[in-house]
């Protein structure tokens, strides 16, 4: 997931329109907590009502989805039942229902999250779809589940008009995704889950340089076994696909239309910005400048 710093929150305004569309956002965010550090990192970046004794927990009058990605800790709902809460998790919150959670001192964590109200989730929840018998989800680490979110906080943070219905409709798309790997119960081939691993891990560091070298030895291979199988799977090396990555974000940036095209260059990493146009015309048959 490219975050251009460790902490984005956002709250956002809802109109008698945008309930009847029976799904709309609240807030979205992403929090980087080094280990060591006091949670939630920056209590006055939050409105009062998203406020309260972190060791008493809290009660929400909405929905929210947190997934964790890197780090553990636990969460805690009613009842006093406890969770542990590991990279892959995706923790659900529900209106009315107490809960607190917090990452470990010794890792921290990083948490992505969107809240939300409406009917529409109320219908799954009132149809056994989600529950709060069953509030942290053990779904993996999904490159596909960070697009997602992406594409919320872009959303969010453009408010164009018409953001709320097409938010909704994001949070349905994510709603549905979570669902279906919550129901696949047979786990895939070691192979299968390492290579989605590394996929995740190339998006998640989209915006940096990243040592693909070093990447594959975390993974516990060599760089050309990694290879081999990251190839096997995805029909690309690792490279190729982390390039397409970056391409596929710059493409996002770009139909913002907030930064220059050697700004982005910066944000994904190149150090130079005329290879990044030569590059991005290479993969798009067009110029950055063209892209529209």
């Amino acid at each position: 997931m490219p975050a251009e710093n460790g902490q984005f929150a956002k709250y956002l305004s809802v109109t008698a329109r945008d309930v009847r569309w029976q799904i709309y956002c609240t807030t979205v965010g992403y929090d980087k907590v080094p280990p060591g550090s006091t949670y939630p990192l920056d209590p006055g970046a939050h409105p009062p009502k998203y406020l309260f004794n972190w060791e008493m927990g809290r009660i929400y009058d909405e929905y929210a989805l947190v997934y964790i990605t890197r780090g553990s800790g636990l969460f805690k709902t009613d009842g006093n039942r406890i969770f542990p809460v590991t990279p892959g998790s995706l923790l659900m919150l529900f209106p009315e229902v107490w809960h607190w959670y917090s990452p470990d001192q010794e890792t921290g964590w990083d948490e992505y999250w969107v809240g939300f109200k409406g009917e529409y989730p109320r219908a799954l929840v009132d149809n056994g779809f989600f529950s709060p018998d069953n509030p942290v989800m053990p779904i993996g680490l999904h490159d596909s589940i960070l697009e997602i979110y992406q594409e919320v906080f872009d959303c969010a943070r453009s408010e164009a008009p018409g953001h709320q219905q097409i938010l909704g409709s994001l949070i349905g798309h994510l709603l549905a995704h979570v669902s279906s790997l919550n129901q696949q119960f047979g786990p895939d081939s070691a192979n299968e889950r390492l290579v989605e691993k590394a996929k995740f891990l190339l998006a998640d560091n989209v915006a940096t340089h990243l040592d693909i070298g070093r990447l594959s030895r975390s993974l516990g291979l060599g760089y050309s076994r990694f290879r081999q199988l990251f190839k096997k799977y995805t029909g690309l090396s690792p490279y190729q696909f982390f390039l397409d990555l970056k391409i596929g974000r710059a493409k996002e940036l770009l139909l913002q239309r907030q930064y220059s095209v050697k700004e982005i260059a910066y944000m994904l990493s190149f150090d130079d910005p005329y290879y990044f146009s030569h590059l991005f015309k290479k993969k798009t048959g067009l110029p950055p400048s063209e892209w529209h």
